[in-house]
């Protein structure tokens, strides 16, 4: 059974009924393809090469002129990433390798919103624990009553709500909650706040580049990445309400991670996922990351019979755009426990009508 988008972007294929296991019988694939786009882009391939530079990654980039080398990809993609795109979205240099295509952006929002259910008697609430440019959190913002989009850095903050504002104008800003937050802190029992490694303490520089005649409110930041008061402000706000679900994708350390066979998830950032998995449930169980497409499978495995009954907690979703790999989508935790993938996927065709199954 599979799902296909017929514009391009999503085609989900769930291979069991039964709780994803991590092994090739029973995971289920999300693809995101279409014959003539396939074709196209393999001709375009060609031209792309590995340049890549980490200078001006703070940088607006939203002009054709602006991409070169590996990021040359990118610009082809952004319809893909953002379908508003052409209606003011901005990311900077570094937002670009991150953002999530749109279409895996709305399964997810969608699948999350779906194992949770109809909670009445409270807002339901997730966390998008590194929220980039906002792709992900545009999605939640369809579907859920408070979003907090959490990020260290303050011009990816400024980026999720403007391209949410292009997606919702006014009407979900007060759903918004924006949350400048350095995942290396945490609280401790006796309120203190504690940092695990180098406290970022670093200024805007002038490398923010013109903005295109964005608003100038982006050069009024004055601090580029969440500082320790900051920081502990966000985790205070998380600890006092109750959250459904908290998301993810963390920093994979750039492009190179698909030289590697099997990606050593103790090089995600800000650290390893043990570390990470342990500091999210400080908040909710219920877990949902998107990981390189060659992780650790084992890995993961390990980590879920060690932080969970069994490995029925775990759930995992190969993503595909045009015919290559994207990442893997792992949801941990009891809302994914009894998801039945064949009824998800009637509901995903009754949302989006231009997903059909085949």
């Amino acid at each position: 059974m599979g799902l296909d988008v017929q514009d391009g972007s999503t085609d989900i294929a769930p291979i069991s009924n039964e709780p994803v296991q991590i092994n090739n019988d029973n995971e289920t694939n999300i693809s995101i393809d279409k014959d003539k786009e396939k074709e196209k882009v393999k001709k375009e391939f060609i031209i792309y090469n590995n340049k890549y530079s980490n200078e001006n990654m703070n940088k607006i980039f939203m002009k054709q002129e602006q991409f070169d080398g590996v990021m040359l990809k990118y610009w082809k993609q952004r319809h893909r990433l953002f379908k508003k795109y052409d209606e003011g979205i901005i990311l900077t240099k570094e937002l670009w390798f991150s953002v999530t295509p749109e279409s895996i952006s709305k399964f997810t929002a969608l699948l999350i919103k779906y194992c949770i259910g109809e909670i009445n008697d409270r807002p339901t609430r997730v966390v998008d624990a590194f929220a980039g440019g906002g792709g992900n959190v545009i999605q939640f913002l369809k579907y859920f009553d408070e979003v907090f989009a959490v990020d260290i850095n303050h011009i990816h903050l400024f980026c999720t709500k403007h391209n949410a504002q292009v997606y919702f104008g006014e009407t979900r800003r007060d759903n918004l909650k924006l949350l400048p937050l350095n995942w290396m802190y945490y609280i401790t029992e006796n309120d203190e706040c504690k940092v695990v490694g180098d406290d970022h303490m670093d200024n805007v520089d002038d490398d923010l580049g013109d903005g295109y005649n964005i608003d100038t409110e982006i050069h009024n930041v004055r601090r580029l990445y969440a500082n320790k008061e900051e920081s502990k402000n966000s985790l205070e706000q998380m600890e006092d309400v109750k959250i459904d679900c908290i998301f993810g994708s963390p920093p994979w350390g750039g492009p190179e991670y698909i030289n590697v066979e099997t990606y050593n998830l103790n090089n995600l950032l800000p650290f390893s996922l043990e570390t990470l998995i342990l500091q999210l449930r400080k908040y909710t169980e219920n877990i949902c990351l998107f990981l390189p497409k060659n992780s650790d499978l084992y890995y993961i495995q390990k980590l879920t019979r060690n932080y969970y009954p069994n490995e029925n907690y775990v759930r995992v979703f190969r993503t595909i755009s045009l015919n290559r790999a994207k990442g893997l989508l792992v949801c941990w935790g009891p809302i994914f426990l009894d998801l039945n993938v064949n009824k998800f996927v009637k509901y995903a065709k009754e949302v989006y009508p231009d997903i059909n199954i085949v």
